[in-house]
């Protein structure tokens, strides 16, 4: 990851001006900033998108897994900066890490929620969105190796890919946008899951 964010300072500094104020205990929300703006924030922007495991949706505004994984790599991309401003933003980047492992960690099913939704429920649905937080780096070494199982499994590979949703899940619809589709190789999907699995030895990079 450190390879990844050196010298990229630049790229990540709009994210970080943005209001910091939005964060629930260091975690970011997403809300649409109007009524005609797309109704779930994040790259499965479809309005079925965001489900709990039985198929219910979730209300924005969401906290979701991945969005945390982006910040806290724009966090370490900024640790490259001058040594006080470095200082501060790996501060955050550990900050943030504790708090994603704590809240988002679902102990009985072994991965991490898709996200927070409004009323700062768990989602607990199995998706891809995972896999994102794999490369970002801001999984905990000894939860890892269960993710990337998860990621492998039958209810998550097909033989093609890796599904959007877990075959398992209430809102599993193959041919669906966001919900079991198993998307090709975009800047936003495959690749983040392969490269994320790889570092942690479940894959051969």
């Amino acid at each position: 990851m450190e390879q990844l964010v050196h010298g990229r300072g630049d790229a990540v500094q709009t994210p970080l001006q943005h209001d910091l104020a939005r964060h629930v205990v260091g975690l970011d929300q997403l809300r649409r900033a109007t009524e005609r703006g797309l109704y779930n924030q994040g790259w499965k922007d479809s309005s079925d998108g965001i489900n709990f495991a039985n198929g219910k949706p979730a209300e924005p505004p969401t906290a979701l897994c991945e969005v945390q994984g982006d910040v806290y790599a724009a966090y370490l991309a900024r640790g490259f900066s001058d040594e006080a401003t470095a200082r501060s933003y790996t501060m955050r980047a550990a900050k943030l890490k504790v708090a994603f492992n704590e809240r988002y960690w679902l102990e009985d099913r072994g991965y991490f929620a898709l996200g927070l939704d409004g009323e700062k429920k768990a989602i607990d649905s199995l998706t891809s969105n995972i896999g994102h937080c794999l490369w970002s780096g801001i999984v905990e070494a000894d939860k890892a190796r269960m993710v990337a199982d998860h990621l492998m499994s039958p209810e998550m590979f097909s033989g093609w890919g890796i599904r959007t949703l877990a075959s398992s899940m209430g809102a599993y619809n193959p041919v669906s946008y966001h919900n079991g589709s198993v998307w090709p190789p975009t800047p936003h999907s495959a690749p983040q899951v392969s490269w994320g699995m790889a570092l942690f030895q479940r894959l051969t990079p």
